[in-house]
């Protein structure tokens, strides 16, 4: 599979390999980001669909992943502090499980 190299910082193609290349916004001696052609033609169909440039979809979807992981530890960190912890063995399922059917039951849910 012919890979072709980019850099996160999308912005000028370089005419020589018809790689997409950012020389204002990359970090000096880092090395290319190499993705196959079909990802690349994924991430311009994507963009191309969101209407934006390929550096502006890459630098969304990034900063979108980095707020889902910031949530996930927010979340992480309110169950620790949510109260004491609990036991949870077959017996806290099978009673889970119970009142669950019980509820299901009474709101004729099932």
């Amino acid at each position: 599979m012919r890979l072709l190299a980019l850099f996160c910082a999308i912005g000028s193609l370089c005419a020589q390999h018809g790689h997409i290349l950012s020389k204002s916004r990359t970090v000096p001696d880092s090395p290319p980001i190499l993705i196959s052609s079909a990802l690349e033609a994924r991430l311009r169909a994507r963009a191309a669909a969101a209407g934006v440039s390929v550096e502006t979809y890459l630098e969304r979807v990034a900063r979108e992943d980095q707020e889902a992981e910031e949530e996930l530890e927010a979340l992480a960190s309110e169950g620790l502090r949510s109260g004491d912890p609990i036991e949870v063995g077959p017996g806290y399922w099978e009673e889970k499980h119970r009142r669950l059917e019980e509820r299901l039951k009474k709101t004729g849910n099932r």
